[in-house]
């Protein structure tokens, strides 16, 4: 019989690595991606309050977590996050801290 250097779950193995690999990657580049869109209603260039626009044809695949504004005193217009009120925000938080510090039961 001859022996391989390599079998299939070696393949198996390395496809599932390179697809998880990508998949964290593709995942950190789009969280990148939106932490670089502005959050709140003021303009990124003149910090006046902008108006929300009217989400149109393929603008909608944005979501109700994004917006299109524009900036009447300086022209701007761009897409911008809705900040998350208060609440969530504090239960966001909680459930962060409360996750950190559970210990692991056994």
């Amino acid at each position: 019989m001859r022996s391989e250097w390599w079998a299939w779950s070696d393949a198996w193995m390395f496809i599932g690595v390179f697809v998880g690999l990508r998949i964290a990657f593709i995942w950190l580049a789009t969280q990148a991606m939106i932490a670089l869109i502005p959050e709140g209603r003021t303009c990124v260039t003149c910090g006046e309050e902008t108006l929300p626009l009217v989400h149109e044809g393929g603008w909608k695949l944005l979501g109700h977590r994004f917006h299109r504004r524009f900036c009447l005193s300086c022209a701007w217009e761009g897409v911008a996050r809705t900040a998350l009120p208060p609440s969530q925000r504090q239960r966001r938080r909680i459930r962060k801290t409360r996750s950190a510090r559970s210990p692991i039961k056994r």
